[in-house]
């Protein structure tokens, strides 16, 4: 496995360019305006963190950020507009293929004896910096550890890394990836300087989906229901586009809004729980999950489904909305204990199955 691979094969898409290696960035000027203030200032705070649902591009403007840090000559000297690297630029290609000695990209390690990567981002993966920030930055610039999602951190390396937030080497830098900013320890959160990023709008996402596969292809038509059910995220619309999401998720609705007088196929939901529950389709279960609690969540507000013609989900229009709350909670719970657990993938399906159908009777 080659060492790019390693670096971020556990949270990427086959055959889309990781943060890394991606040109453009849609939706997030302000955030690229704000950073590249900062360090045009000469006042730029040592930590910055970079709060936002998952796959709005949190990891891509820290890229940019350190690609614009790396190209600028020195702090105070450089442009107040975001440096934009192109394919030629001998800094990018050696950040895109995770070999610039300038900065040390922390995720979730690879776990040789168990040949996949660990729950965790790890002590050991945290104090790498040390070694990393001993050394004299190459031509005398910034030393920059992007730490990708701060969340991932298990207690020892949350605690690790406060150590060193509270008492930064000289011209160090650190990016923190947030998906899930409740988790992070407020003593880190207080150390370091945020930026919120907002999911992208339907405009930002169809223009950065046009971008990743260009026009006149078979999804077009199912756009406008991609960017309804992707919720601002790049990375969810491009799982409903390329890993069967949106084959998936209407399966789901027919399954659940079976024809008046007619029992559930259970035959049928049990197909889908057992292929969504290969461990070979992880990132697939997880996006069904994901899409299931979206859909209730529509339920408890009485938004309507994107996907579905809205006389088949009729029955569930006279559910109290306190039961569709209840519904969620038991879902997520479910959901919760087979990750921590291990738990049978498929029985959590079931479940769903179970809980959405006795409460449309």
């Amino acid at each position: 496995m080659s060492t790019q691979n390693e670096r971020l094969i556990y949270d990427r898409i086959e055959g889309v360019p990781d943060p890394s290696q991606t040109l453009q960035l849609f939706g997030h000027g302000h955030g690229e305006t704000e950073l590249a203030k900062a360090f045009s200032s000469g006042r730029m705070h040592h930590a910055w963190l970079f709060n936002g649902p998952k796959g709005i591009g949190k990891a891509t403007l820290a890229y940019r950020f350190a690609n614009h840090i790396i190209h600028s000559s020195a702090m105070g000297n450089a442009p107040a507009e975001m440096y934009q690297p192109n394919k030629n630029d001998g800094d990018y290609l050696q950040l895109a293929s995770g070999a610039h000695p300038n900065l040390i990209h922390l995720v979730r390690p690879w776990d040789n004896k168990s040949k996949t990567f660990k729950s965790t981002l790890s002590v050991d993966e945290i104090r790498r910096t040390q070694a990393f920030f001993g050394l004299t930055a190459a031509g005398g610039g910034w030393r920059i550890a992007i730490v990708d999602p701060a969340d991932d951190m298990n207690a020892s390396a949350a605690n690790a890394l406060l150590k060193i937030l509270e008492e930064p080497p000289d011209k160090s830098l650190f990016l923190l990836i947030c998906n899930n900013p409740g988790r992070l320890l407020p003593t880190i959160r207080s150390r370091c300087r945020e930026i919120s990023l907002r999911p992208l709008g339907k405009d930002d996402l169809s223009a950065a989906l046009t971008n990743l596969y260009g026009t006149g292809n078979l999804f077009e038509a199912d756009v406008p229901v991609i960017a309804e059910l992707a919720e601002g995220s790049v990375r969810k619309a491009i799982q409903l586009i390329d890993s069967d999401g949106l084959k998936n998720y209407r399966a789901f609705l027919e399954l659940v809004s079976p024809p008046a007088g007619k029992p559930a196929n259970w035959p049928a939901i049990h197909a889908l729980g057992e292929s969504l529950s290969l461990k070979s389709r992880s990132d697939n279960y997880l996006l069904f999950n994901e899409l299931v609690m979206g859909f209730l969540a529509r339920r408890v507000r009485g938004y309507p489904e994107p996907l579905a013609d809205e006389t088949s989900l009729q029955k569930f229009r006279i559910v109290p909305l306190a039961r569709w709350a209840d519904v969620w909670e038991k879902v997520q719970h479910s959901a919760r204990l087979a990750e921590t657990f291990n738990l049978d993938k498929k029985q959590v399906i079931l479940n769903i199955f179970q809980e959405i159908l006795a409460t449309g009777k």
